[in-house]
């Protein structure tokens, strides 16, 4: 923001002006901007693709933890699709409480 000459307010209004879909106000971004926020939510992954932030390292994935789940998989599933479903929707309720740090 300092270096284009933005204070937040008129960034929060650029954003939103701009963005059909995503509202932010001052005191969000605000929060935002100084790391107070426990998720990642749809507007602060909006925000921080915008400012090009990367906010977490993708990192590699574990084989091991893979094989783990698709194991767990095999053994829980009855076979049937809205069993199938259920556990997806399951494993996506996980990603929303998934720890940020190992």
């Amino acid at each position: 923001m300092k270096a284009h000459g933005l204070s937040e307010t008129t960034l929060s209004e650029r954003i939103s002006n701009e963005n059909k879909g995503i509202e932010i106000s001052q005191p969000w971004l605000s929060r935002i901007v100084a790391g107070k926020f426990r998720r990642p939510t749809r507007v602060v992954r909006f925000l921080a693709d915008y400012a090009s932030i990367r906010l977490f390292d993708d990192g590699e994935k574990d084989a091991e933890g893979s094989k783990l789940i698709a194991q767990t998989v095999a053994e829980v599933w009855n076979g049937s699709r809205p069993h199938a479903d259920l556990i997806a929707k399951l494993i996506r309720i996980a990603k929303g409480i998934a720890p940020t740090e190992q």
